[in-house]
């Protein structure tokens, strides 16, 4: 129900407003930030296994420049 500026142009509403759209887009984006953070969370977990537990070489692979040899 309100008008969005897009650098610097002032944009129309697109859809007429609706607190009852609004609180699901909201719950939906709650909930997709929550899964991201733990997707992050569970990445880096995974190297810290693979370098510190497993001792691979997989962390130096992705290094650039770095040549980590089998």
């Amino acid at each position: 129900g309100h008008s969005v500026m897009f650098y610097g142009i002032e944009l129309p509403p697109l859809i007429a407003e609706n607190k009852a759209l609004a609180k699901q887009i909201e719950g939906w984006h709650v909930l997709f930030g929550k899964v991201g953070y733990w997707l992050i969370g569970l990445h880096a977990v995974a190297g810290i296994v693979h370098h510190y537990v497993i001792r691979d070489n997989t962390a130096l692979r992705m290094i650039p420049g770095k040549r980590a040899s089998l």
